[in-house]
């Protein structure tokens, strides 16, 4: 029983809790990429191919984001989890609603509409608040995974004493089998034998 709650642990660990922590971060990242990606395509731009190329660069950026939590939406694995995770992705949505707006204005030609926009207190808390909430997220799983490690060591040290306690009990039992074939078996047939 102790082996098993060991190995669940080890397993969560493993498999959710670090993982995902990992993951987490990579989107923390990334997000952060974007957001560089957005000013340079809105600051530097003053030729149509630094304008594409820096398109491209948002693009390639905002399609690795995507990817990365495509990767980590599968390890959710409570609803606590589901909660904080649903706060950074309807932020994050918000915040790409206006990051759209901003790049729309670029291509229309805009640029000053779409620095005033960029540089706007709406648009930077959002992105704060996107990766606030992510760090929350992180944060659970961290938890969950300095829990799930305290518990593996709790559950092995129990199984270790439990082994001792067996070794014990086993050493125990094979004393009294031994006095009890020298005592109650094998002195009596000696008796016996000497008696015929």
């Amino acid at each position: 029983v102790k082996l098993g709650a060991i190995e669940k642990s080890a397993d969560d660990v493993a498999t959710n809790w670090f993982p995902s922590v990992t993951a987490l971060l990579e989107i923390g990242i990334q997000s952060r990429d974007v957001r560089v990606k957005i000013y340079r395509l809105v600051m530097e731009n003053d030729t149509p191919e630094l304008r594409n190329a820096n398109a491209a660069a948002l693009q390639q950026s905002l399609n690795r984001l995507d990817d990365l939590r495509h990767k980590y939406e599968p390890m959710i694995s409570s609803p606590e989890e589901r909660r904080l995770y649903e706060e950074y992705r309807t932020t994050w949505a918000r915040y790409m609603a206006t990051q759209d707006e901003v790049v729309a204005q670029v291509n229309a030609g805009n640029v000053a509409g779409a620095r005033a926009k960029l540089l706007s207190p709406d648009m930077a808390k959002l992105n704060q608040d996107a990766v606030k909430a992510l760090q929350k997220d992180s944060e659970y799983n961290t938890q969950g995974a300095t829990a799930a490690t305290v518990l593996t060591k709790d559950s092995a040290a129990s199984a270790k004493f439990a082994a001792l306690i067996g070794v014990f009990i086993a050493i125990a039992t094979g004393l009294g089998a031994l006095f009890f074939a020298l005592f109650r078996v094998s002195r009596p047939l000696e008796a016996m034998t000497g008696a015929m």
